[in-house]
């Protein structure tokens, strides 16, 4: 007795469409090596995050661009010796954040 298949959700067809979006900058994605994937991948990553601040890996997690505030120079206290040490200043910054997808998280 065979079984009806559902048709897809919209979810899957997201991230299928996701998928081929990361893929098809390359005519054939048979056929390449490992170090070939490593570069397309990073490629699409810093492409998306350069364009919309945030890119997103399917079925593993999105990388997103948090700004950090300027800290003013400050004083501290060391704890061990109790002498007083003075905390530099830092600019503003960026910094990558990386959110694992639901998948992933379940399967940890």
């Amino acid at each position: 007795m065979k079984t009806k298949v559902r048709s897809h959700s919209r979810k899957t067809k997201r991230k299928t469409a996701q998928v081929r979006m990361h893929t098809r900058r390359v005519k054939s994605p048979k056929g390449l090596s490992t170090k070939q994937l490593k570069e397309l991948l990073y490629y699409n990553v810093q492409h998306d995050l350069k364009k919309k601040g945030k890119a997103r890996i399917p079925e593993i997690g999105t990388i997103k661009i948090k700004r950090t505030k300027a800290r003013k120079a400050r004083m501290g206290i060391n704890p061990f010796t109790k002498q007083k040490v003075l905390f530099k200043a830092k600019p503003a910054g960026r910094k990558l954040k990386f959110y694992a997808s639901k998948r992933l998280k379940e399967a940890l």
